[in-house]
């Protein structure tokens, strides 16, 4: 039980203690004697009030909508046959449990609205995206990195990986990785940058076939001398022997 403790003449916080036991060191208290200030309410020049702890947890499934509360963690365990580590892990990561369900206390209550946030922000920026451009989101790994403009087209902030940009916006990774390129996000532009040896190989028709993490697996892939590869890179014109258009650093757009 929490206690708070009041100046009784003005009724401002002078102490807060997250237990009785602790409020009864810090006066020199017996167990009794709180007991009974518990029923008055009132000790010297203080004001005592008595909260009791909640110990609710709160269900949610994959769509954050609610299932269950339960009035405490031992409730919760044996309908989810799961132990009380277990809950406690999920409860304070806030990470899906067995791609089914989240766990809430009512100090991890708040992550809740965040997810909701990210999951809205997501379904915004996905709004009307080709199969294409969802094919080059899923290839989003090592190598990208992610630029910040303002409307006007100021680079805002460059960042190295899509984690550090989620880290810098306070969302998951995730959020991030689904942006479409050059699309706005929280007033921002974001622009992602292929950084390293990746080569994208398109077919006649533009459409991709696949993406290559070095001109090696390229060459090897197609039996295609890696020079050729190279020139054909630089110049952005088609290699009419197979008809292939060859591309690094394309920036995924």
């Amino acid at each position: 039980m929490k206690v708070k403790v009041l100046d009784k003449n003005n009724n401002n916080i002078v102490k807060t203690f997250p237990t009785m036991t602790s409020a009864n060191k810090y006066f020199g208290l017996s167990n009794n004697a709180m007991n009974r200030i518990e029923k008055k309410g009132i000790y010297n020049n203080f004001t005592f009030k008595f909260e009791e702890k909640d110990f609710r947890i709160w269900v949610y499934d994959i769509n954050k909508k609610l299932v269950k509360i339960f009035k405490n963690k031992k409730e919760t365990i044996e309908i989810y046959n799961m132990s009380i580590s277990t809950l406690n892990k999920y409860i304070l990561s806030g990470k899906l449990y067995r791609d089914k369900f989240y766990f809430y206390d009512l100090l991890n209550l708040s992550n809740l609205n965040s997810i909701k946030k990210q999951s809205e922000e997501i379904k915004k920026v996905n709004k009307s995206i080709s199969e294409q451009t969802r094919l080059k989101i899923s290839l989003r790994s090592i190598g990208v990195s992610v630029k910040i403009f303002d409307k006007k087209g100021s680079l805002v902030e460059t960042f190295p990986t899509i984690t550090s940009a989620a880290k810098y916006f306070g969302v998951s990774r995730c959020t991030i990785s689904c942006i479409p390129n050059k699309a706005e996000f929280r007033n921002f532009i974001v622009e992602f940058w292929a950084n390293y040896t990746r080569i994208w190989v398109y077919d006649l028709n533009k459409e991709l076939i696949k993406v290559f993490n070095t001109p090696k697996e390229v060459s090897e892939w197609f039996n295609i001398k890696r020079q050729i590869i190279n020139g054909y890179v630089r110049s952005g014109k088609i290699y009419k022997k197979e008809n292939l258009y060859f591309y690094k650093n394309e920036n995924l757009k």
